[in-house]
């Protein structure tokens, strides 16, 4: 055999495999291209999913000091509100109070007034009494006077 007719023999082999040689670093090229581009997309999948849950918290600290201050300022409110109806309850309170310390003057004015007038009223019976007495005695007096002047007892008149 001539070395013609065997290159095309020899060259057959040769060429199968170095075509499947460049068909296996052609495959794993685009593999790896493949590999290295879904990494990629990983990475920015994973970075947009990052920043998005970045967005996210920060969204989520805002609503929840939006929250708070809302919440904070109803709190305020209700005390403001119910710090109004304790100072209208302690006027009305202070305004018992006042009330019921002239109402208590009045009643001790008033005991006052009647212990004098009662002691004025005693004393004016006393008085009366002592001038009963003494126009008794008095009376008792002129009538022993004119028993004796008339010379008669009253029973004898």
């Amino acid at each position: 055999m001539d070395s013609n007719s065997m290159m095309p023999i020899v060259l057959l082999p040769l060429c199968v495999l170095a075509g499947l040689a460049a068909g296996f670093f052609l495959r794993k090229k685009i593999v790896e291209k493949k590999i290295s581009s879904a990494e990629e997309i990983t990475k920015k999948i994973i970075a947009e999913a990052g920043k998005e849950a970045e967005t996210l918290r920060k969204e989520a600290k805002i609503q929840a000091k939006e929250e708070l201050y809302r919440t904070k300022a109803e709190f305020e409110k209700e005390t403001r509100n119910k710090r109004i109806e304790l100072q209208k309850l302690e006027k009305r309170l202070a305004q018992r109070e006042e009330n019921l310390e002239k109402k208590v003057g009045l009643i001790d004015q008033k005991e006052i007034l009647t212990a004098k007038r009662e002691k004025a009223v005693a004393a004016q019976e006393k008085t009366v009494k002592e001038m009963e007495e003494r126009y008794l005695q008095l009376l008792d007096e002129q009538k022993k006077l004119l028993e004796r002047i008339s010379g008669m007892t009253s029973d004898e008149a």
